[in-house]
Formats: structure tokens, sequence, C-alpha cells
């Protein structure tokens, strides 16, 4: 029988084990929200982070939770590192009554999408890429719920031992390298 972590997060930079990954909680946010008084250097030119290009990028924290007892592999990890992660967190947008198309912020990843109606109904559809298509026009509005594969760079991380518990914690901060779909 093979062990695996007890998390959804998929991530083979962290290397997650069957005793890590309990519990975790996950934050976003957008970047612009994140660091609007940060100034980001791009090709030698200073970016301010509430422009349209940030509009679409996030922030994202993660931390453990009760009884986690190894930590990720952060001895492999580096501030600025880039890494790919599929997170739990859902990306959800719609198509209105009668439309039949939709262009997503994002490519989904085929471990999680979901398409319904506003009555739970689940609704046909295509996918190509970001772009999704109804087999037919959506009779009422249509919800789209749908995680992706993200590149990521780590801005920051911590942990922790709760020496006689035997407990450890930790927190990993990073943020998209890029997400909006051109």
């Amino acid at each position: 029988m093979a062990l695996t972590t007890p998390t959804e997060l998929i991530c083979i930079d962290l290397a997650l084990g069957w005793q890590s990954g309990r519990d975790l909680s996950f934050d976003r946010q957008p970047i612009s929200d994140a660091m609007s008084n940060d100034v980001r250097y791009w090709n030698g030119e200073a970016d301010d982070w509430t422009d349209e290009e940030f509009q679409d990028l996030y922030q994202y924290t993660i931390s453990s939770g009760e009884g986690e007892m190894r930590n990720p592999a952060f001895s492999r990890m580096r501030i600025g590192q880039k890494f790919s992660a599929i997170l739990p967190l859902e990306h959800s947008d719609y198509i209105p009554t009668g439309g039949t198309v939709r262009t997503l912020k994002r490519i989904p990843h085929p471990s999680y999408l979901r398409i319904i109606d506003t009555e739970w109904n689940d609704v046909s559809f295509t996918l190509i890429g970001a772009v999704m298509t109804l087999s037919s026009p959506a009779i009422r509005p249509v919800n789209i719920f749908y995680r992706s594969e993200d590149r990521l760079i780590l801005r920051s991380w911590r942990d922790g031992l709760a020496e006689g518990k035997g407990d450890t914690s930790w927190t990993l901060t990073c943020e998209d390298v890029g997400g909006q779909v051109e």
C-alpha cells in the first residue's frame, strides 16, 4: 500500500509525504493588493503593482495545520526560485444566458474542472486550451469552477517545531510568475 500526502496540493518541489500536508490552509490575494506599495523591476524598468498587467496575478500563502509531522523540502527551496503547483484553490468564471464561449484567465488542469448551471445541472462543453465552448447556448447562467497549474516564484518560507509534541509548522509565501492567458 502506497502512503500519500493527505492534501490535494500537487507540487513536486515541496516533496510532501504522508506525514506532511495535513489540514493545510491556502490564502490568495491579488498581487496588486498584496504589493500595492512595492515596485517591481521588469527589464530594468520600474513597474507599479497596480498596473493592468498585474491584475490577474496572485500572491499565495500556504500554511501547515494541526498534526503536521514533517516539513516540505525547504532545504532545496531558494527565495526567487520558480516552481509549478496545482493549488486546491478554485478559480471561477461564468457564461451568461445565451452565451456559448468563454476564454478563461488560466488554462484549467484536468484534475478539477466543473461546469454547471445555476440549478446544479452538469453542462456539456469542449475545452481547447483556455477556450471553453458550450455544446449549445446557455439557457441559464453557467458557472465554471476549475483549478490550474500555475508557475510560481518563492517569496519566503519559515518553519518551526513544537519539540514536546513533535509537531512542526510551516508557512510558504509565493506569487504568480505570470497568469493571464495571451
